[in-house]
């Protein structure tokens, strides 16, 4: 059997020992893969902390990935810089960054066993064989695969191929450590197992971590901080709870997490809040503001109340009901024409709002954001 090509990230340098955590920044970087097409990333200017877990996410195409592989050393960046530990890389092979990187597709040596691909990289490196041993027994008990050395790949579920995939990124403690989307060929249950596997990893090898992924769930989930991108561009960077409560755009809002947009009547400035109007329905809240075009008011469905018809709020219609096991996902139509989703704890004292009734919709004006 043909061997799966395995990539040049195992061929880092390990040192004689873990080498610290050291900050990753990317400095004005543009990558055109033809002169007069526009840019896949466009003057991306992000800094990861030493130690900090940084999940870079954004949809299909946002140029996620091919920042990833700039810094990796995969992709060359057509302007910018980008630094580890204060010192640039970009005109280093990837064999000489130092990086550990994981990815989606495991690339793992089927003929190998499973300590032998961890041991993969260390052997390039001429590490001496009793050291080499103790390093990928330590990385085999990381992964929680201890006693599984010699198995081949083949012989292992799609979960435990990942960790392998892992144990042999984190063999050598690399300073940076690069993830392109490691979890996406995982089914939902194991997905959300492994999530809690690489945090735990993180913790406790305190390496820096850029993690790619188009699922908002995974960066939240994850990461310290969440950078989105879209259409090459940074859109925001913030940690999950403020990128989740403040979004900083309508993109960003729609994109993390579940949110209704609604169109606004009216608004103006009051020191630093918004008086923003609905049909009848006005209170104060935060946000940025429009940016360009018109102003939407961002309001989670977990933070829509359903009232009886004629209270202070939005009139409206039920027009569909799902039911989500922890939750009822309630759709209304608005009398002005516009579509609500609103979220309500399903329990057993209440059943689930019949469709057709008319209702009052509102919200805590301190959790809606103009945008």
């Amino acid at each position: 059997m043909k061997p799966q090509s395995a990539p040049r990230q195992d061929a880092a340098r390990p040192a004689s020992s873990a080498a610290p955590a050291a900050g990753l920044e990317l400095l004005g970087v543009t990558k055109r893969y033809e002169p007069l097409a526009p840019p896949v990333v466009d003057d991306l200017s992000l800094a990861v902390k030493p130690g900090e877990f940084t999940a870079l996410l954004g949809p299909s195409g946002s140029g996620k990935t091919t920042a990833l592989m700039m810094v990796a050393g995969f992709v060359a960046a057509t302007s910018g810089d980008i630094r580890i530990g204060g010192h640039s890389i970009a005109g280093l092979p990837p064999e000489s960054r130092n990086i550990g990187v994981v990815f989606q597709n495991y690339a793992l040596f089927p003929h190998m066993t499973v300590r032998e691909n961890i041991a993969f990289p260390l052997r390039m490196h001429r590490i001496p064989k009793a050291r080499r041993q103790a390093m990928v027994e330590r990385a085999l008990d990381l992964v929680g695969l201890g006693g599984f050395g010699a198995r081949f790949p083949s012989q292992l579920s799609g979960g435990q191929q990942q960790r392998v995939a892992l144990a042999r990124a984190i063999v050598f403690e690399p300073p940076l450590l690069l993830m392109d989307e490691p979890l996406g060929a995982l089914d939902k249950q194991l997905r959300e197992q492994m999530q809690y596997e690489i945090r735990r990893l993180h913790k406790e090898l305190k390496s820096t971590v850029l993690y790619v992924t188009h699922d908002q769930r995974e960066a939240l989930t994850m990461a310290d901080n969440v950078a989105l991108m879209r259409s090459g561009r940074l859109e925001q960077v913030a940690s999950p709870a403020d990128i989740y409560a403040n979004p900083a755009s309508r993109f960003v809002a729609s994109f993390i997490g579940d949110c209704n947009l609604l169109n606004v009547g009216a608004f103006v400035r009051s020191g630093d809040r918004w008086r923003v109007t609905i049909g009848d329905y006005a209170g104060d809240c935060g946000g940025p503001g429009p940016a360009e075009g018109a102003a939407a008011l961002a309001v989670r469905p977990s933070h829509l109340v359903l009232g009886p018809a004629g209270g202070a709020g939005l009139q409206g219609r039920i027009k569909d009901v799902v039911f989500a096991g922890e939750s009822f996902d309630c759709q209304v139509a608005l009398e002005d024409g516009q579509t609500v989703w609103v979220r309500r704890a399903a329990t057993p004292l209440e059943g689930a709002p019949a469709p057709g009734s008319g209702v009052t919709v509102s919200w805590m004006w301190e959790a809606a954001r103009l945008v």
